[in-house]
Order: C-alpha cells, then structure tokens, then sequence
C-alpha cells in the first residue's frame, strides 16, 4: 500500500475525508491494539463512526483507537481489506456477518456522504 498510515482515536474518523482502510481497534492486555473489524469506504468519514452497524458492539468491547490506511484506487482498497482481515481474523468481521473474514462485510458496508469539515481544519 503506497497510502499514509494513521493512528487515530476512535471518534476521529469523522475528519477523514478519503477513501482507505479502517480498523476499529481496542487495547490489548499487553498493550497492543487488537483488530476488532476492519472495513473499507471510499470516504472514511462517512463510514467509521457512530452509525457504523457494528459501532455499539465495539465500543462494548473496549473501542479505543482507528487505524487508517489511505487508499483511493477502490481495488487496491478492497483487495487490501480483505487481505488485513484474513490476516487479523478480527472478531466483528464474524459477528453477524458469517465469519467469512470480512468479504460480506465490506461487500455490504454502508455508503453515506461525508459530514463536511469543521472551520479550519485542513487534511492531506
């Protein structure tokens, strides 16, 4: 992936108006952050927040932090997408989706216009 890598938390996502990979993560007992569902979106603002349908579930499993991979060529992004959830296995992948390593999920991931950017606030 040639797209820039962001850790964020886990309400920021609101601010990326890109298209890319997104990781709902939480921390681990050793520190680490853990995959909990990994998704793709041709505007990650529009996707990876509050109305996302596995958003509750994650918060009631420790939601702490977004990572963000930025990807605009939607090929590349699904391909990448479902290579990092094959290889994350991440639990939210399967709940109500099949566990089928994410394919249904990102297949059927929402599409919602982007909320516009606060005052003064530039990315990229």
């Amino acid at each position: 992936m040639r797209g820039h890598i962001l850790e964020l938390g886990h309400r920021d996502g609101r601010f990326i108006r890109a298209g890319g990979v997104y990781v709902f993560t939480r921390r681990g007992p050793d520190g680490g952050a853990e995959a909990l569902y990994v998704g793709e979106a041709p505007v990650i603002a529009g996707v990876a927040g509050p109305g996302h349908p596995v958003w509750r579930r994650a918060q009631q499993m420790g939601l702490s932090g977004l990572l963000v991979v930025l990807e605009a060529d939607p090929d590349r992004r699904r391909r990448f997408a479902r290579e990092m959830a094959a290889t994350l296995a991440p639990v939210l992948n399967g709940d109500g989706c099949g566990r089928d390593t994410g394919a249904a999920c990102l297949a059927r991931a929402p599409a919602v216009d982007a909320p516009p950017l606060p005052p003064g606030l530039r990315l990229g």
